[in-house]
């Protein structure tokens, strides 16, 4: 008598013990199928055919107290991310759809754009060093005017000689490292920011390098005071992330990455969430939740000292009315 695989496949086994079930491998072996091998454990009879070794190829039967089912196995699995592949042609084709369905945690919704405002744009540089994939940061100039002394993503105000956004980040970067713009390979363009207090535009650029050498970049000191890289492991890791809240006007949390060279934290964290949450969602599990939008509740809050000052008024006009 032969037993097929597909045979397998509909029969149904009431089972009674462990012993039924290993009479009925058994039966199996003696049969003349064409099942070289049957395995059977607690529950379980794995039927494999000739020559595939225990392998995605075998068949699965599970023993319940009620007839049991056989089922195919699965034939592939999703490909888990990791951080390499995070800078690769494939992630890249998969993300560049969705730079921009990251909503930035403070946006235009918590700054009033000021009607002198101006453009910047930035360069989120994906590299490796040392092999390990990183983003390349910045420490701004101790000699500059403005936001000196803080991280920050390679960049600058926009010229009107410049093509575009993009043009304008791979210029800054030039200029403040010395990097050939040619040799990054351009993702395009997140989310913008509002910077400086609304006085600012800011457009982060997500692009692509290989393998820096952070001792042979050419800085420009009069722009940045050092550059550093951190790994897309490190500002993965849950105990490298967290949040901090900010009260001035009203109420707002940002994100905050700790145990790296330097603190990253303002608007270059923001963009650090935003690039990160796009290019890494299997790995980077991070959320910020706004505490409550500042403006609205600014707007609350003076509402409500408005009818403060009514309500005192006008219990003053009476008190006078009735002296």
């Amino acid at each position: 008598m032969m037993i097929s695989r597909s045979h397998l496949r509909c029969l149904s086994i009431s089972w009674k013990s462990l012993i039924t079930a290993r009479r009925f491998s058994t039966l199996l072996l003696s049969s003349g199928s064409d099942v070289s091998t049957a395995s059977v454990s607690a529950g379980r009879l794995r039927v494999l055919a000739p020559g595939s070794g225990y392998n995605n190829d075998a068949t699965t039967c599970h023993f319940h107290s009620s007839p049991a089912f056989c089922t195919e196995p699965k034939q592939s699995q999703k490909q888990v991310q990791d951080y390499h592949s995070i800078l690769s042609d494939e992630n890249k084709a998969r993300c560049v759809p969705k730079l921009t369905s990251e909503v930035p945690v403070r946006s235009w919704n918590d700054y009033h754009l000021k009607k002198d405002h101006s453009y910047a744009a930035v360069l989120v540089p994906l590299c490796t060093v040392d092999g390990e994939p990183s983003l390349l940061f910045t420490l701004r100039s101790s000699k500059l005017r403005k936001h000196r002394g803080q991280v920050s993503f390679p960049g600058g105000n926009a010229d009107k000689t410049d093509r575009d956004f993009v043009h304008t980040a791979l210029r800054e970067t030039e200029e403040e490292l010395g990097i050939d713009p040619a040799s990054f390979d351009v993702w395009g363009q997140l989310n913008h920011l509002p910077g400086s207090g609304g006085r600012k535009i800011v457009y982060p650029i997500l692009a692509r390098t290989g393998e820096i050498s952070l001792s042979d970049l050419r800085v420009n000191h009069d722009e940045v005071e050092e550059t550093f890289a951190v790994s897309l492991r490190h500002l993965c890791d849950p105990t490298h992330f967290g949040t901090t809240r900010f009260r001035n006007g009203g109420e707002y949390t940002l994100p905050v990455y700790t145990g790296a060279t330097h603190r990253i934290w303002g608007l270059t964290a923001i963009m650090v969430h935003q690039a990160l949450s796009t290019i890494a969602p299997e790995l980077y599990k991070f959320k910020v939740r706004h505490s409550q939008n500042f403006h609205k509740r600014s707007e609350k809050q003076s509402q409500s000292k408005k009818k403060q000052k009514v309500s005192s008024g006008a219990d003053s006009n009476q008190n006078k009315a009735r002296s």
